[in-house]
């Protein structure tokens, strides 16, 4: 069994270099989500859901057919709905993504902040974070009702895998 505090560790230590929010999937299977992490804030989480965003997302679009870091203004000439403005108006000011592993076991991840870009070194950073998030969650599908409290306590919501069938 896996156990939440390093898990829960790595999400903190997110959480101190993404100050905005982020929200990071891993293990996802060609692009289909199987966990999901995020502290983004939930009038941005309500109105991407609303809208339904994700479809349009420079950060996802770039997520499914690359890997490694970026900042979301490099996505600026490909945010032809304005999702980036959009959160910008929600706080998420400044970003960056990462996206690593192959396409049938991919962390995908943005992280934001709201007073400058990230920095090289803080981007590097993230990444490293987020290949040990992706690591110390392998072979874990769901967390349980504890574990989700617990990360909810934290300023972590748990999305679940999606169920099909």
């Amino acid at each position: 069994m896996t156990s939440i505090e390093p898990i829960a560790d790595t999400l903190a230590e997110l959480m101190l270099r993404a100050p905005a929010g982020f929200a990071v999937t891993v293990h996802m299977q060609h692009m289909v989500p199987n966990l999901s992490f995020r502290t983004f804030p939930d009038s941005w989480i309500e109105y991407y859901g609303a809208e339904g965003l994700a479809l349009a997302d420079p950060v996802i679009q770039w997520g499914a057919y690359d890997t490694g870091v970026l900042r979301w203004s490099d996505l600026v000439a490909e945010d032809g709905h304005g999702v980036l403005k959009a959160a910008r108006q929600h706080g998420l000011t400044y970003g960056m993504a990462v996206s690593q592993g192959p396409e049938a076991d991919r962390a995908l991840g943005g992280f934001a902040r709201a007073d400058r870009e990230f920095t090289a070194p803080e981007m590097s950073e993230v990444e490293t974070l987020v290949g040990l998030l992706q690591d110390r969650t392998v072979g874990l599908g769901t967390l349980g009702p504890g574990a989700t409290r617990m990360l909810a306590n934290r300023g972590v919501t748990v999305q679940p895998p999606i169920q099909f069938g």
